[in-house]
């Protein structure tokens, strides 16, 4: 009922009444989702969440990478707003959510230079390549569902565009400035029955669930938007022939921690680059496939 009496006294009152209830009630929806999605325990440094230009994290956590989930975790970072149904996502939410990814990332290298206190499963940047690993982003949003019905969460991607690019570089994967967001809607009812409940097992299987969605669903973009490759040196060092390829690889090659010998190329496949003919005998080229959870 308080839900409900709070939406008749914002239809009630003028625009700027309206904004701020509304401003009010996102916290309230923002919380809701960090309950069912982030993890229950203080694992999340807090400088990750409170960060040091003032913006606030909704949501991080720990989580399987793309490349190579059997060894490596990143940081998934998301953003939530209860937006009306006419509603789309803005380009300042947008914008906002590239800057908390480029905070967290810039974070995550200090730490690894500095002092060394980066999990070691924690893959943000491979120093050989100087590549990237990519940074899942990801924003929901709440909508009422027609059929008023709390017991399905009816998580799906937004209508239209679910999936927003930043580049620096075009084509060029592993580079910093490459980020990607996805964004989805959510039942508002589903998410405040079980924020009030407070149900162990439902919030677990939402997690676990929700989780997996969003890291295979951007899986399935990426695989869609770029041909992997791995490549191994025949004739040279791994070192020496980076340096070799430098120039022309850069931002699209990187080393997951278990390519000993090896790195992952990825290029567009609109713009099709023959490994084969560049390398010659110099290297093993071999197709990769990303993996789902």
């Amino acid at each position: 009922m308080l839900y409900y009496s709070r939406q008749e006294q914002m239809r009630t009152q003028k625009s700027f009444r309206e904004v701020l209830l509304v401003r009010d009630f996102n916290i309230v929806f923002e919380d809701m989702i960090d309950y069912l999605l982030s993890d229950p325990d203080a694992s999340i440094p807090q400088h990750l969440k409170d960060q040091r230009d003032g913006k606030i994290v909704d949501h991080i956590y720990a989580y399987h990478d793309l490349i190579q989930p059997e060894h490596d975790t990143i940081y998934h970072i998301g953003d939530s707003k209860y937006y009306r149904a006419e509603n789309e996502l803005g380009d300042t939410s947008v914008f906002k959510q590239y800057t908390y990814a480029r905070n967290v990332i810039q974070q995550n290298i200090n730490q690894l230079l500095t002092d060394g206190r980066l999990s070691n499963k924690l893959r943000y940047r491979d120093e050989l390549t100087e590549g990237y690993n990519p940074t899942p982003n990801f924003f929901i949003s709440a909508l009422v569902s027609e059929t008023l019905d709390f017991s399905q969460n009816e998580l799906k991607p937004r209508p239209g565009k679910s999936y927003a690019r930043n580049r620096h570089f075009e084509g060029r994967l592993f580079d910093r400035d490459t980020l990607i967001l996805q964004a989805y809607n959510i039942n508002f009812l589903f998410v405040l029955n079980a924020y009030v409940a407070g149900n162990a097992t439902q919030r677990n299987m939402f997690r676990h669930s929700t989780r997996q969605l969003f890291r295979d669903r951007l899986v399935e973009y990426l695989t869609g938007q770029y041909e992997f490759w791995r490549v191994t040196p025949a004739t040279e060092s791994l070192e020496d022939f980076v340096n070799h390829h430098f120039k022309t690889l850069i931002g699209c090659m990187y080393r997951p921690s278990g390519f000993a010998n090896a790195i992952l190329i990825a290029y567009p496949k609109n713009e099709p680059m023959d490994l084969p003919a560049l390398f010659g005998e110099s290297a093993h080229v071999a197709y990769y496939a990303l993996r789902k959870v």
